[in-house]
């Protein structure tokens, strides 16, 4: 189980983005903060809970990278 909680914490990222976009289009910035700021956390936490429980292989360092993508795409719509 714990060798896929690393990947499943990156993967929890993506809603994050749409979610992020649409409360910028309707102006709750204070959800846009708080996405942001839980993206940030996941992603510091993932990457420290793969290397601590030597889990960190090639398809979550591409499920990472690729939700971080999705992610800031999704942030620099709303701008």
């Amino acid at each position: 189980m714990v060798q896929y909680l690393a990947n499943r914490i990156s993967l929890s990222r993506l809603p994050l983005g749409g979610l992020a976009y649409y409360a910028a289009i309707g102006d709750n910035l204070n959800i846009v903060v708080l996405c942001i700021v839980v993206a940030l956390v996941t992603d510091f936490g993932d990457g420290k809970i793969a290397r601590t429980y030597g889990t960190d292989n090639g398809i979550g360092i591409i499920i990472d990278t690729t939700v971080d993508k999705i992610f800031l795409v999704c942030c620099a719509l709303e701008y």
